[in-house]
């Protein structure tokens, strides 16, 4: 059978101004995943999409695994076997098999077997012959070779072998400059070539493929092409190969691997396209090849041209912004959808599918709040909002035209307000309304054909908000509705089949609504 990853938003599409940012820029579009929707906490140290489409969200007070609808959470309970050994979860990464390993505060190293869901806690024992450096971990990482690394809070690099449950150790020795630089690690990752990037309470570490090797990058006073600030909270490397590194007090920081100088980016008070804040906590790239940094205070967009950045947070002026500007953790799912950690205001999720335009204004769309895309092979996308009218755009020669001129006089939407957008290749284009149901509109034949909801007939879509849409490739188009659950359209016969939400059925359809739908790589 198909299978479909439906995600439902928590508190609808809200419109996010900038904070401190030109008046240029682009609004963000937030939903929000927080305590009340089922969150252990607000403050999220991590997030981390696994293998099966699910979201995991690392708290002070727990761990949490998000479906799309509703959250489970993971809590500690030391007198229970097979339990989470400490709420306090810093950083999350996955191995090869989909077992979740958990850098915790106090309780070592934790691994989360999926097979049996259940924990295996590694914690530090002074007389066992082998075990993890201390039981504070604040960065894990799975290398290429399936080994499991450990930064701790005071006892350096610990690694795992799974399959033999040997610990290895790499610590600071003052004798010994190819030594780690510091026994406090912030953040490990692997780069494309097999290094291992090491950040630490001392400076940026670089341990060579073979792990014989460990090379220190450290601040140097006098050198202003060195590292700006040793302590390292977070290190990224782009897909141009470029590595980021985060600092406590230096800003951001891009290593030049020629030459092997670091180009440093700042906040400047008097300058609203500098960095927003010094103390940098997390950095990913989006599919369309965006930076975004996390910051104390806000998140930040890197322009590669110009060098310079443009900031986002939370707003006063606004309902539903940021619900934070304390950034501390960003991650991209498979869906494309940025994943925003803040301390204190939980998670914020943004679809960069509303910057179809780019991150400035369009004027045509001044005033209007974008809702839904669909970009053509021609280098055009299908926008669109309340408050103005479906339009095509070209974003080569710029034009924009409204559909009513690309349609005969007479024909038109069943509903203004298109809350869902999908092309085929064809060039039909579906149009989900918010309560005038679905349209087909034929752009050659000039024709618009309406599906509404029919409660005599047990066939047509199952209701008339079309939040989502989505083709799967085998000859059917799914309908995520507002208030039917899900309709799957069958373009052989015509007909709907109907998903719906039954409150009696634990295997019914989880909701009444379905407002976003992606199908995964097995189809």
């Amino acid at each position: 059978m198909t299978r479909l990853l439906f995600v439902a938003t928590i508190a609808g599409l809200i419109l996010c101004s900038p904070n401190a940012v030109s008046g240029e820029s682009r609004p963000m579009v937030f939903d929000s995943l927080t305590v009340e929707d089922g969150l252990s906490q607000n403050t999220v140290l991590d997030i981390h999409q696994d293998q099966q489409g699910f979201i995991w969200v690392a708290t002070e007070t727990g761990l949490n695994r998000y479906n799309g609808y509703e959250v489970r959470r993971y809590s500690q309970d030391r007198s229970r076997p097979g339990a989470l050994y400490s709420d306090f979860v810093w950083s999350i990464a996955e191995d090869e098999g989909g077992d979740l390993w958990l850098a915790t505060k106090g309780g070592g190293l934790s691994r989360w077997i999926r097979s049996e869901d259940r924990f295996v806690n590694y914690l530090h024992d002074p007389e066992a012959g082998s075990s993890i450096g201390a039981n504070t971990v604040r960065a894990v990482h799975v290398d290429k070779q399936g080994m499991i690394w450990a930064g701790t809070r005071g006892a350096g690099l610990s690694r795992l072998d799974p399959a033999t449950g040997q610990w290895l150790h790499f610590s600071y020795d003052p004798t010994n400059d190819a030594s780690l630089s510091d026994n406090r690690v912030y953040d490990i990752i692997e780069d494309r070539n097999g290094n291992l990037w090491v950040g630490t309470h001392g400076g940026l570490n670089v341990v060579s493929p073979d792990r014989n090797y460990i090379r220190r990058y450290q601040h140097d006073p006098g050198d202003p092409t060195s590292l700006s600030d040793n302590v390292v909270m977070h290190v990224f490397q782009d897909r141009l190969g470029a590595i980021w590194v985060g600092t406590f007090e230096g800003g951001l920081n891009r290593f030049d691997s020629v030459d092997g100088h670091f180009v440093h980016f700042r906040h400047d008070p008097d300058d609203e396209r500098s960095l927003s804040h010094d103390y940098v906590w997390a950095v990913e790239q989006d599919e369309l090849g965006r930076l975004w940094i996390g910051t104390q205070d806000g998140l930040n967009l890197y322009e590669y041209q110009s060098g310079q950045f443009s900031r986002y947070g939370k707003s006063k002026s606004e309902a539903w912004s940021l619900r934070s500007s304390y950034i501390m953790s960003l991650q991209q799912d498979a869906s494309g959808l940025l994943w925003v950690g803040t301390r204190g205001g939980g998670v914020s999720i943004w679809n960069p599918r509303s910057w179809a335009f780019g991150h400035y204004r369009n004027e045509q769309l001044e005033g209007a709040m974008t809702i839904s895309f669909a970009t053509d092979p021609a280098n055009g996308v299908w926008v669109g909002a309340l408050g103005t009218e479906l339009a095509h755009y070209d974003r080569v020669t710029g034009e924009y035209r409204p559909l009513s001129e690309l349609l005969p006089d007479g024909v038109a939407l069943s509903d203004s307000r298109p809350m869902s957008l999908l092309l085929e290749d064809t060039g039909t284009l579906w149009v989900g309304t918010m309560t005038g149901g679905l349209n087909r509109v034929d752009l050659e034949e000039g024709t618009i054909e309406v599906f509404r909801h029919d409660p005599n007939d047990p066939t047509s879509i199952s209701a008339d908000g079309i939040m989502a849409l989505v083709d799967d490739g085998f000859g059917s188009i799914w309908a995520g509705t507002f208030g039917g659950g899900l309709s799957r359209y069958d373009r052989a016969t015509g007909k709907f089949e109907r998903f719906e939400h039954d409150p009696n059925d634990p295997e019914s359809f989880s909701g009444p609504r379905a407002t976003a739908i992606a199908v995964d790589h097995d189809g």
